[in-house]
């Protein structure tokens, strides 16, 4: 079973785009939710980016990961979008 997934353009993609966001997830098997996040204004909105990244891998019933993320300026559902798709291809539901 693969254990990473990745959604978005990370910064050493030259196709990254504003509104968007990387998510990189590895599934563990203890340590709880390990998040590490990158963004250019995580004072003004990293606790409701982290806030939205956490609540979706509630969602998705994820309880030890840990999370990669890199902020270009995304809205609330694309966050919960790429989150999702990292997950669902760290368990190997999509390749």
């Amino acid at each position: 079973m693969q254990q990473l997934g990745q959604a978005g353009f990370s910064d050493i993609n030259e196709n990254k785009k504003a509104s968007d966001i990387y998510i990189e997830v590895e599934l563990t098997n203890i340590g709880g939710i390990q998040l590490t996040l990158e963004a250019q204004f995580a004072t003004l909105f990293g606790r409701h980016i982290r806030q939205a990244i956490l609540e979706q891998l509630s969602a998705m019933q994820v309880e030890h990961a840990m999370v990669k993320a890199q902020d270009f300026g995304a809205l609330d559902f694309m966050i919960r979008a790429r989150v999702k798709s990292a997950v669902d291809q760290a368990r190997g539901v999509i390749s």
